[in-house]
């Protein structure tokens, strides 16, 4: 007996399109309107689909908990309207039983979602938007930052100004003016000199101690707390909710003294570099401009680290709940500024971006989604001496005193 029901993980939309009235074409009149039509999303497949009313309300009718059977739906008017097969082939409806080809998807991921205790809502916000980008056209960052001013003229005079850089509020007295204080040494010399590099001397590489330190004092442990004989919290140079430290770090090594170029996973526990997979330098940094989705400027990097993030590890504790996956971005958010000022001590360049292509990362290095899942690259490398570093240039600014 075959049975079906509705996926837990759908979001309808009403789409607006532009079409033109082919009629007033053939009169050689050009008329465009717009048309609406409805589309259904889901993490199942990660893409979109065009549906009809009629689909609509069949799969409204349809439980997401309970299976119902096939022979007591068709008994419904509406089912004679319904393409079964195509909405079980777009993850909209799910089906189980006997003589089922072997074509028809079997909803395992569907399980491990639900088992992962992911909210329908940061699914789609998290598998919606993982279009392989390894084709994307190389981005010449030199190129970026001698034309930045120009660029960002005709941005402006395409769409306007941006919203000030300083925001004001109307106070309801006058403000209360805080002294100003010049502190000077350790962490304040540190944030200071902060800033994103994006060129490296690749005739130099990373010393091993420099990548041991910056892996230690970034992901590793320096502490923990027993709650009891399972629940067992870590204490990192980074906070992370509820103490749980999901992120994973996996270094893709370029050019690091005495490891050779591939891709490892960091072992917190023992402190050490597990292999994933060898491979020759050129082959590393074709790698870490793939990863960055075509981004140059990456593969004069010494090591790239890719961070991922084990979802149920929060999941397991915040169940359900819509705001848990954007608790995880805030963790991957700060221990990459954390990266960037252990980089800044050490006195390497240091940078950050998206793990632009997740799906082709998560498949190189051996994790499965909706499991492990890639959220962003950090990078650096040896400065260079005399050289740009492809940033941009910034002046003093002191509160009250400098005029802008």
């Amino acid at each position: 007996m075959q049975q079906i029901k509705r996926s837990k993980y759908l979001l309808f939309a009403i789409d607006e399109e532009p079409a033109v009235d082919i009629a007033a074409l053939l009169r050689g009149e050009v008329e465009i309107s717009t048309e609406s039509r409805l589309s259904a999303l889901t993490p199942l497949t990660e893409e979109k689909c065009e549906v009809r009313l009629a689909d609509l309300s069949f799969l409204a009718g349809l439980s997401s908990s309970a299976w119902t059977p096939v022979a007591e739906v068709a008994e419904k008017d509406e089912f004679a309207q319904i393409d079964l097969e195509r909405l079980v082939q777009k993850g909209l409806l799910l089906i189980r039983g006997d003589d089922l080809p072997s074509s028809v998807p079997t909803g395992e991921k569907e399980r491990l979602l639900w088992d992962a205790q992911w909210h329908a809502s940061a699914a789609l916000y998290h598998f919606m938007d993982r279009t392989p980008n390894a084709s994307a056209e190389p981005k010449d960052v030199a190129a970026l930052a001698e034309n930045a001013a120009a660029d960002a003229s005709e941005f402006v005079r395409r769409h306007g100004p941006p919203p000030k850089a300083f925001h004001e509020v109307s106070p309801s007295e006058m403000p209360v003016e805080l002294p100003v204080f010049d502190q000077e040494g350790g962490l304040y010399e540190v944030l200071r000199r902060r800033k994103t590099v994006r060129a490296f001397d690749t005739r130099r590489a990373l010393n091993l101690e420099d990548f041991s330190t910056l892996l230690r004092y970034v992901f590793g442990c320096h502490g923990y707390s027993k709650l009891s004989d399972d629940v067992l919290l870590l204490h990192k140079t980074s906070p992370s909710g509820g103490s749980l430290h999901p992120i994973e770090a996996y270094p893709l090594v370029l050019n690091v003294e005495s490891v050779t170029p591939g891709i490892y996973h960091y072992d917190v526990k023992d402190h050490t570099l597990s292999l994933l997979r060898k491979m020759s330098p050129s082959e590393a940094r074709r790698k870490a401009v793939e990863f960055s989705g075509g981004q140059l400027y990456v593969d004069s990097a010494s090591v790239l680290v890719i961070m991922t993030t084990r979802f149920y590890r929060n999941q397991w504790k915040y169940r359900l709940n819509s705001r848990t996956y954007g608790v995880m971005l805030m963790d991957a958010g700060h221990l990459s500024q954390t990266f960037y000022l252990v980089a800044e001590e050490l006195g390497l360049g240091a940078f950050y971006t998206a793990a632009i292509n997740g799906p082709l990362i998560e498949e190189e290095i051996g994790v499965k989604a909706p499991e492990e899942g890639a959220l962003g690259l950090c990078g650096c490398g040896v400065k260079l001496v005399g050289g740009s570093d492809l940033g941009l240039p910034f002046k003093p600014f002191v509160p009250r005193k400098t005029d802008l």
